[in-house]
């Protein structure tokens, strides 16, 4: 377990001694690898997602369904009427007086 009271210490002591610059560079030049790398990653994924993206707008347009609906209605009142063919039901006049 470490002395907390050593660490403490060393934090006010303002004649610490300085990093040596070997250290220093070391590790400046670690953490500029990381960040190539992880922007590599970046880049990476960005391109994977537009091409999933690209790959589903492909896959969903093969697809592409028409769906037409021929519905035939005969119009049996005078003068036009109000019977109206709605989903395979007539509504209107003619429609009330047959129930």
């Amino acid at each position: 377990m470490p002395d907390c009271n050593a660490c403490k210490a060393s934090r006010k002591d303002k004649n610490a001694e300085p990093v040596p610059f070997v250290a220093h560079e070391a590790e400046a030049a670690r953490l500029h690898d990381i960040i190539s790398k992880l922007w590599v990653f970046m880049i990476i994924l960005i391109a994977l997602l537009v091409g999933s993206n690209i790959a589903w707008l492909i896959h969903d347009r093969q697809y592409e369904v028409v769906v037409t609906r021929e519905i035939e209605a005969e119009q049996t009142a005078e003068g036009g009427g109000n019977n109206v063919l709605v989903g395979g039901d007539y509504y209107g006049d003619e429609a009330e007086s047959s129930h």
